[in-house]
């Protein structure tokens, strides 16, 4: 397991964005009424938000990313660092944080970084960030974690479509050297899993990249469109977080007790509170955007941050947060968030 701590680098500011098409678990085509009110139950999820298929998931990271330096008052000149974490990327070739660096206006010294993750994306990008603005010293940079994740679901996979949403997230991060900003974190992988959640084709192993029109679902058939093995995804879930979250706390002696703030990716209410109960977290302190938003994959923790924007914004916090899933991967951390400036969830404007 990767253990990283860092005292200098914190996070300023938080902006997250969502499409403006609402998707309701209630209206879901295709599904009997038991089955929607089994759905809502589970997964706690009640709205989507759903991109339509000429947004991108750089579109709605820039859109967040330039409320968020508006707010914030931070000019294009003084970001020295961009890194953009994505599983849906615009292109393959190039690198797509170098065309956000162009759409932002930043300068030619930025330096540009994609990251290809997906549930895991703010703990592993945020860690990448700190680890980088560290040894360069560099002072403020950008992380946009983004995913248009609808756009790779078959129109008939009843497991998948009440799930996913689309969303963007831009999140400020400083390095001061005079400022005293403990944070820490527990990365972890285990690639003989990566199949459980997968997208088979358009990569380089497949590249056929055939179009599949069939009106019924088999997942071992259909190779060109998201597969995820829930079940597996739920235990490894059960059996993984609760563990990593316990190590970071006795490796750093953070008191439960301390921790105002508890946030878990949001894939599943169900899942999300049997590790509450586990670790014993107060439910005031677990804080959930999955009934508005769904699993918005790469930004479920800013936007669960942004959703709670009026016990975040402008105060001072000590919080947990985990992100697990595709990879597998899963990553654990705990910051200390003072006095950030984080706005409601943006509706997207074209």
């Amino acid at each position: 397991m990767a253990s990283l701590s860092f005292e200098h680098c914190f996070i300023k500011g938080i902006s997250t964005v969502v499409p403006g098409q609402t998707e309701l678990n209630a209206n879901l085509e295709g599904f009997t009424e038991e089955e929607k009110r089994a759905i809502i139950q589970t997964t706690g999820i009640e709205k989507r938000r759903i991109a339509p298929a000429h947004i991108t998931s750089s579109d709605l990271g820039v859109y967040a990313a330039k409320q968020l330096m508006h707010t914030i008052g931070w000019e294009k000149s003084e970001i020295e660092i961009l890194v953009f974490v994505t599983q849906t990327p615009d292109y393959l070739i190039p690198a797509n944080s170098m065309h956000i660096q162009y759409r932002l206006g930043l300068s030619e010294n930025t330096l540009c970084l994609d990251i290809n993750q997906g549930c895991a994306a703010f703990v592993y990008g945020l860690a990448v960030m700190y680890g980088m603005m560290t040894s360069g010293k560099l002072r403020k940079g950008i992380l946009i974690t983004s995913d248009t994740i609808t756009h790779t679901i078959h129109p008939h996979d009843k497991s998948l479509k009440p799930i996913f949403a689309d969303a963007g997230s831009a999140i400020a991060v400083e390095y001061n050297q005079s400022m005293h900003a403990p944070s820490h974190f527990e990365l972890k992988v285990d690639g003989s899993r990566f199949d459980k959640i997968i997208l088979r084709e358009r990569g380089f192993r497949n590249l056929k990249n055939k179009n599949e029109n069939i009106q019924s679902l088999d997942q071992k058939e259909i190779t060109s469109c998201l597969y995820m093995n829930g079940q597996d995804i739920f235990h490894f879930g059960l059996r993984e977080i609760a563990p990593q979250v316990q190590e970071l706390m006795n490796k750093h002696a953070i008191h439960f007790d301390s921790i105002d703030y508890w946030i878990f990716h949001q894939a599943n209410k169900l899942l999300n509170d049997t590790i509450a109960k586990k670790l014993q977290i107060p439910e005031r302190k677990l804080l959930y955007s999955i009934q508005e938003y769904g699993n918005t994959s790469c930004a479920t923790i800013p936007i669960t941050l942004c959703h709670h924007y009026q016990k975040i914004n402008g105060k001072k916090s000590k919080t947990i947060v985990s992100g697990f899933g595709v990879g597998l991967s899963w990553g654990t951390a705990y910051l200390e968030l003072n006095n950030i400036t984080c706005q409601p969830v943006i509706t997207y404007e074209e």
